[in-house]
């Protein structure tokens, strides 16, 4: 981060913690836009222009002077334009669902990355009508033999024997499981939906063949399970983009851009640099969800004060006192907006911090194999700071489950209590979703940290024996 960047975050946060003003006051204060403030706090702010850091200097109190630095004029690499990486997908029927989600993650993925472009290929978009033995041979005879990354998601039903394996599925498996060891050997990614299934649905004989075939894979540890589409996607972003950075260094080494072609800095990350970002990048998630947190206990300290109140309310004629019914329903509608205002605003910068720290760690796993084979020191750090930040992030799901019931159980006095009471849930339930997929992402990126570690101690083994 450049240092300008990296005193604006210390700085700007310590500033709004004891000021204890939003995003959107300070940038009014700065005359800067509240987005501007958000990427700064989330570490996404690059090259600012010297009128926008005068002006937040010019509110945060101090005028920092930083060195000019000498211009170093490197040589300029880069491919020769994007690399198309070909991703077969196999399944059966019933899981039509999480093939669209293939393709929104790879789309997804495509926008994020310009170093390759994934292409899907499968016999529902590819596949030509014609005669053959069977189905599955026509498609055969149709479908590109050669692609990069093979992905297979099976759910309660096989498929129809072929004469060749049980299934379609299968067999496209076992034709890319034969290629593994020799060049042209695809990446095998296979996902099994762990969902309840319909009793109208089910066939126990087409789930009995899927449970045999996922036994097989279990002894190559070749498979993932996944409990919903957003569970599915987290893997994904994570797989295919691993794979991809993978097979992209298989090409051997750049060739030299024309002049004037700008590099990707992140290119440039070696392991230690990695490591820098994955513990910079979680510091700044779980200071926002540490203040997230926080706000979720003051707010309910102060619904539970608000319900005080009203059960206190002074009586006329036995009726509760109207007017002050309604001072504590605008106090309380106040209450919330102020609330949900802080978390729209933390929900973003906690988003952009935690994916950039998960994308920095599954680089580093990929380089480390390069830096330190023999010692996994390193990869045990990552591993605890990855299962700590799970645990924080249950704990915090469970916390603001209590908020959200208290929300829900609050009576319509006003109108805009009502708007107010809506607008807070929306931002529980979107901040829970957040939380919820970072939780599904550190557990894969726990997996591979696993695996990686596991490798090491085979070869390891393997060496001295």
């Amino acid at each position: 981060m450049e240092p300008e960047r990296m005193w604006l975050v210390s700085r700007l946060e310590r500033y709004l913690a004891s000021n204890a003003i939003t995003q959107s006051e300070f940038a009014d204060q700065c005359g800067v836009s509240q987005s501007t403030v958000s990427r700064i706090l989330s570490g996404s702010a690059k090259g600012l222009r010297r009128t926008t850091i005068a002006s937040l200097e010019r509110v945060l109190g101090t005028h920092r002077r930083i060195p000019p630095q000498k211009e170093v004029k490197e040589p300029n690499y880069r491919s020769e334009g994007p690399t198309t990486l070909k991703v077969f997908v196999a399944t059966p029927s019933d899981v039509e669902e999480e093939v669209d989600t293939v393709r929104e993650v790879v789309e997804e993925l495509n926008r994020m990355d310009d170093a390759f472009r994934l292409e899907v290929v499968s016999w529902r978009s590819h596949a030509i009508p014609g005669a053959g033995s069977d189905p599955q041979s026509v498609i055969n005879s149709t479908m590109p033999d050669a692609y990069d990354v093979f992905v297979g998601i099976m759910w309660a039903r096989f498929g129809t024997p072929t004469g060749r394996a049980g299934s379609g599925t299968e067999e496209e498996f076992e034709k890319a499981f034969g290629r593994v060891g020799t060049p042209s050997a695809p990446a095998i990614l296979f996902y099994f939906k762990d969902e309840p299934v319909r009793p109208s649905s089910l066939d126990p004989n087409q789930l009995a063949s899927v449970h045999r075939f996922k036994t097989r894979l279990a002894e190559k540890n070749l498979y993932w399970d996944f409990k919903s589409r957003d569970e599915l996607a987290q893997s994904l972003r994570v797989h295919l983009g691993r794979t991809a950075r993978q097979l992209m260094a298989r090409e051997g080494p750049p060739v030299r851009a024309e002049p004037g072609d700008e590099p990707d800095a992140d290119e440039d990350f070696g392991f230690l640099d990695l490591v820098d970002e994955v513990a910079e990048s979680f510091l700044r998630g779980n200071v926002a969800v540490q203040r997230m947190t926080s706000d979720v206990e003051d707010l309910g300290s102060r619904m539970t004060a608000r319900a005080a109140e009203m059960e206190a309310l002074p009586s006329r004629h036995g009726n509760p006192d109207v007017r002050a019914a309604r001072r504590i329903a605008d106090n309380t509608a106040a209450d919330m907006n102020a609330f949900a205002e802080r978390l729209e605003a933390e929900i973003p910068i906690m988003g952009d911090a935690f994916g950039n720290g998960f994308e920095a760690a599954t680089k580093a796993i990929d380089l480390f194999m390069d830096f330190a084979p023999e010692d996994t020191t390193d990869l045990l750090v990552l591993r605890n700071d990855l299962a700590n930040l799970r645990e924080v992030l249950r704990t915090v799901i469970d916390q603001q489950g209590t908020l959200r019931t208290a929300v829900v159980r609050l009576p319509r006095l006003t109108k805009s209590m009502t708007k107010a009471r809506r607008r807070t849930l929306a931002a529980l339930e979107d901040v829970t979703t957040r939380w919820e997929g970072l939780s599904s992402m550190a557990s894969v990126v726990l997996r591979l940290l696993d695996e990686t570690t596991e490798q090491i101690e085979e070869r390891q083994a393997v060496s001295e024996g």
